[in-house]
């Protein structure tokens, strides 16, 4: 399993919930899961969102999410 995968089924229950909050088709979907290809639009909003560590998506870091910053 990618690490676009691993996220992507981490933070939604289900791909049609993960399809539906991107706004992108199954076939995006399958496309960016399968070859670990994320679009800077994506990372933006996995990083902004989501709290997605972007090193963990391309294999340099173990931790999956971004520590909470306390304000």
């Amino acid at each position: 399993m990618t690490h676009t995968a691993t996220i992507l089924t981490t933070i939604f229950e289900t791909p049609a919930q993960a399809q539906a909050k991107l706004n992108i088709s199954e076939t995006k979907y399958t496309l960016y899961t399968t070859q670990n290809k994320v679009p800077s639009w994506m990372m933006r909003i996995l990083i902004n969102k989501y709290r997605v560590n972007p090193l963990y998506i391309y294999g340099e870091h173990k931790s999956m999410l971004l520590p909470q910053v306390e304000h």
